[in-house]
């Protein structure tokens, strides 16, 4: 469990780093190009260090889709991701920590059939009310 909890820090992290470094006058397709080339440079470094080069074009049939889907699956969720950063702020970004917490949480269950105990539950609830205080208070202060 204490995994799904590393996850929203990761993810806080990630659009504190994107809402404060972006450079402003760089477009979005070119942030998720230099990302995933970037990513894909340190990829290619550890599969050389952990025991050479295996070329995706060996692979045949439902693996290469596999790959083209989660390939277009990503550059879709960077994009979108970079887009609502860079339109909505971070601070409206990062009230999707709550949704990935209970996701994981969820997931464990499904998944895992993992027990969640009571004070998962509880703190989920905590959770969404405080979500639920946040969201009222950003409503009344755009009232006025």
């Amino acid at each position: 469990m204490i995994v799904a909890l590393l996850v929203p820090i990761s993810v806080a992290t990630n659009i504190m780093v994107i809402a404060y470094l972006r450079p402003p006058q760089t477009s979005t397709v070119s942030l998720v190009c230099g990302l995933l080339l970037s990513a894909a440079a340190i990829t290619f470094v550890v599969m050389l260090v952990g025991g050479g080069v295996h070329g995706f074009w060996d692979v045949r049939g439902a693996g290469i889709w596999a790959m083209l889907w989660a390939a277009g699956g990503q550059i879709v969720a960077f994009i979108t991701g970079l887009e609502v950063v860079r339109l909505a702020g971070a601070v409206y970004v990062s009230q999707m920590n709550y949704v990935i917490v209970g996701a994981g949480f969820l997931w464990a269950l499904a998944l895992f059939d993992e027990g969640l105990s009571a004070w998962i539950w509880a703190a989920l609830l905590v959770m969404l009310v405080g979500l639920g205080f946040t969201n009222l208070g950003a409503a009344r202060a755009e009232r006025g």
